[in-house]
């Protein structure tokens, strides 16, 4: 199966954010939602609705080209963030890292059966944090 088959099929997710040893931010959280999918010719648009109390909304935007970069909706507008080398499906390389203000941003995706695996973690002075997308 093709990778942008797997993503168009995603309609939930789970959440999992952990901060580990020297963090100051104690970003631990564990959350459940629905991923709205929109899809224009090579892009794919998630609404990640999250069953929280205030019912938070995230957005995220995957665009497939020779490789797949991840733009995520901050402040109204949408910043690419990552790009993964999709050559190899067991092997999906991040390209670059992301640097924002002092926060080093790594990405990692791992596909398994109908399971895609976002891994997200944010170093700094101050920050030391896994978060976990599973998207099935």
């Amino acid at each position: 199966m093709k990778l942008f088959d797997c993503f168009k099929n995603i309609s939930k997710f789970n959440f999992n954010s952990t901060s580990i040893a020297n963090s100051n931010m104690n970003w631990n959280a564990k959350e459940i939602g629905a991923t709205n999918i929109s899809i224009t010719d090579s892009t794919i648009l998630f609404e990640d609705i999250f069953y929280n109390r205030y019912k938070t909304i995230d957005y995220k935007k995957w665009v497939f080209n020779e490789n797949l970069e991840f733009w995520h909706l901050r402040l109204g507008k949408f910043s690419k963030i990552f790009t993964f080398n999709i050559s190899d499906l067991n092997n999906i390389i991040l390209i670059k890292e992301h640097k924002c203000n002092n926060d080093l941003y790594e990405g990692k995706i791992i596909v398994k059966k109908n399971v895609i695996e976002f891994n997200i973690f944010i170093t700094s002075i101050r920050k030391n944090e896994h978060i976990i997308y599973n998207y099935y």
